[in-house]
């Protein structure tokens, strides 16, 4: 079996949430038109049994940086 780990990372209320409901297929992380709706990380598992591959979504709260710091 091939297991693999995706972390989705980046700003708040940018649809981390509600990508990680769409890959997996059923509703598994909280989503809200407000900012901040997820708090902690959530873990969410897409197994496909014919292709014999398991993924792991690790959707991770909104990061605030200033634009500028993100740079070298």
């Amino acid at each position: 079996m091939k297991i693999g780990t995706v972390a989705l990372i980046g700003r708040p209320n940018s649809g981390k949430s509600t990508l990680v409901n769409n890959l997996v297929g059923q509703k598994v992380a909280i989503t809200s038109p407000k900012p901040q709706t997820t708090q902690f990380s959530t873990y969410a598992v897409y197994e496909d049994l014919e292709e014999d591959v398991q993924i792991i979504f690790v959707d991770t709260p909104g990061i605030f940086a200033k634009a500028n710091s993100l740079c070298c």
